[in-house]
């Protein structure tokens, strides 16, 4: 396959991914959506007593304000969620768009009130870049793919944790013989009408990170 014919691909599938978020974002059946995803939940961790115990304490306390704090704690969401984000399971988002949806607007809701004590401020410095880094661990073939599409597009189908310590961000790469440790250098743009991103620090169960909305 030809170098435009991949890149044109990349774009199809980020394009087609962006309009499938914004669609089960957008959904209103709210009631209904949150019941989908508590069976779904217990489903598939039938027999596990630790995370069905979650998942009934997730079912009973859980309010949208507390989106990002569930996120972070170690437990069903983070997995189950990231995992479709990024293999694009249109089923299990289906089920999961409940959440998506108010974890999604609390991002949202957060970078506003961000931007708009940047825009007070007339700080010119602070309104155009804030840089964070990611670390991730790639498999050679994958790095090997990154290097050759140098100023083309690339996109995370999932939601983004982010440092603003670099050092710290490798921290959470894996060390494998197969895996290659990649650190991602990130200048998101403080404009208003950009991809939602807010500091998760006060809101988290356990990470003191940023964290991008996908």
């Amino acid at each position: 396959m030809k170098e435009n014919e991949i890149n044109n691909e990349q774009e199809s599938s980020f394009m087609y991914f962006q309009l499938l978020t914004e669609i089960l974002i957008g959904m209103e059946d709210k009631d209904a959506a949150k019941t989908d995803m508590v069976n779904q939940c217990r489903l598939q961790y039938s027999g596990n007593e630790i995370d069905l115990k979650h998942i009934d304490e997730f079912d009973k306390t859980y309010s949208p304000h507390k989106a990002i704090w569930w996120y972070t704690r170690h437990c069903f969401l983070y997995e189950i969620l990231n995992k479709a984000l990024r293999i694009q399971d249109i089923d299990i988002l289906l089920k999961y768009r409940f959440f998506l949806t108010d974890l999604h607007n609390q991002i949202k809701e957060i970078h506003s009130e961000f931007v708009q004590c940047l825009q007070a401020t007339n700080n010119n410095n602070a309104l155009k870049k804030l840089t964070v880094y990611r670390g991730q661990g790639i498999h050679a073939n994958e790095l090997e793919k990154l290097k050759n599409n140098l100023g083309g597009l690339l996109s995370f189908n999932s939601f983004l944790p982010t440092t603003t310590n670099p050092n710290v961000a490798l921290m959470f790469v894996p060390n494998t013989s197969d895996i290659q440790s990649v650190l991602f250098e990130i200048n998101a743009d403080n404009h208003p009408d950009t991809k939602p991103f807010c500091n998760i620090q006060e809101r988290s169960q356990s990470m003191k990170k940023k964290s991008f909305s996908p």
